[in-house]
């Protein structure tokens, strides 16, 4: 394929309660596209897809969820049908902008929902976050380097759909950052291995465990730091309030 160019499409995901995917058709899912349909199932390349002025919505009635990214900007290519495949992408999420960039290194094994190596690079406003690794989306998975600058919480948060915390000085306040091995399960959990984090200049050696599983996260970890200032915590020098 030379070039695919869609422009200002509207595109809508949806899987049902019963995990039916509005996006596979034949078999249960309903349609007439088999094994023995023509092209299915064919190896192909891609000098060139290109996104203008897009719309995405998935619908997720099995979990509960709904994302919806507007004003997508995004070019793909797929020069090898089992090796690298490269995808740019600008779009908003929550009324906040945001550009990626992803590199997959099996194509076909990625769409097979299998475990590829995977580079990823994600900013929202100051904010910036790298990830080098292998990951996988049938279900989630991820293994790798993680480097984050969350400085600017409130461009994260508003990707997450949730309020920016408001963090004391010393903890966050002005400067975040994480870096360390970075596991995600199928299960959900996040684990972060030989972590390093800043948080308005002190810093912490950090090993944490995060499940998702139950009524509510719990998150523990193991964590040694030196020297903290943590006068923000009381009202600066003097105590306070």
């Amino acid at each position: 394929i030379t070039g695919i160019e869609a422009i200002a499409p509207r595109i809508l995901l949806e899987r049902s309660a019963k995990g039916q995917e509005n996006w596979v058709f034949g078999g249960s899912s309903g349609g007439e596209v088999t094994t023995a349909t023509p092209g299915v199932g064919k190896p192909f390349t891609m000098d060139k897809a290109i996104f203008s002025g897009g719309a995405l919505t998935f619908i997720d009635h099995k979990a509960g969820t709904r994302v919806e990214l507007t004003q997508i900007e995004a070019a793909v290519t797929i020069p090898d049908y089992v090796g690298r495949a490269q995808m740019d992408m600008a779009a908003v999420m929550n009324g906040q902008a945001f550009k990626a960039a992803m590199t997959v290194g099996a194509f076909q094994k990625f769409l097979d929902g299998r475990v590829v190596p995977m580079d990823l690079v994600l900013t929202a406003g100051k904010a910036d976050l790298a990830f080098s690794g292998r990951a996988g989306h049938a279900p989630l998975e991820a293994e790798g380097d993680l480097t984050a600058d969350m400085g600017d919480l409130a461009a994260v948060a508003a990707l997450a759909g949730a309020a920016a915390p408001k963090l004391p000085e010393g903890m966050g306040a002005r400067d975040v950052q994480v870096k360390g091995k970075l596991t995600v399960t199928s299960k959900g959990s996040l684990h972060l291995r030989g972590g390093a984090v800043g948080l308005d200049g002190n810093s912490f050696a950090m090993d944490a465990d995060l499940t998702t599983a139950g009524e509510r996260p719990k998150l523990s970890a193991t964590v040694t730091a030196g020297a903290l200032d943590l006068a923000g915590l009381s009202g600066g020098e003097g105590g306070g309030s």
